[in-house]
């Protein structure tokens, strides 16, 4: 026999490897979707919103009356949206390794943090269903990575929460 395996167990595993993948793609298009309408909501109240001042002026584009971000959202392609969010979470990872300052530590745990607004675009989970990761996983991997570090930022969030009434970003 050439190979040890069950058949069955064989095409069960290649059927469920198909429904996550078919899964994984459902929700990267569908964050796609929700990027381009969240964009296209930013157009519609650009273009409803008269022309300021001279400095509003300096950062709008005249003939269509969009912010360059925007008229640049619009024309992106899929796998430049896909590879935005895949660059946003690997930088997240990367500062996270290599930066040592406080309060960017602080910034960036806060983004890979579950109390994160999830639907929001640029937002981690939002990022991760557009690159086709399982934020569980990464932000397993960080909360054991980085334990002592976040319980840190936890507890000055609580001392801090307690002296000023400020809602706290860790919590």
């Amino acid at each position: 026999q050439l190979f040890e395996c069950d058949p069955l167990e064989f095409i069960l595993s290649a059927a469920e490897a198909l429904s996550r993948s078919r899964r994984a793609r459902k929700e990267r298009k569908a964050a796609i979707r929700q990027f381009r309408a969240q964009a296209l909501r930013e157009v519609i109240t650009q273009l409803s919103l008269p022309f300021g001042q001279r400095e509003e002026q300096a950062t709008v584009i005249t003939k269509r009356g969009m912010t360059p971000l925007i008229e640049m959202a619009i024309a992106w392609k899929d796998d430049e949206i896909v590879n935005l969010a895949d660059a946003m979470i690997t930088e997240g990872l990367l500062s996270l390794k290599n930066d040592r300052s406080k309060e960017v530590r602080k910034d960036i745990l806060g983004w890979f943090a579950p109390s994160a607004v999830d639907s929001a675009p640029f937002s981690f989970a939002f990022c991760c269903r557009v690159a086709g990761f399982q934020p569980e996983a990464i932000r397993h991997f960080i909360a054991k990575q980085y334990r002592d570090e976040i319980k840190r930022y936890v507890e000055d969030d609580r001392r801090e929460h307690v002296l000023t009434g400020v809602q706290p970003a860790l919590i």
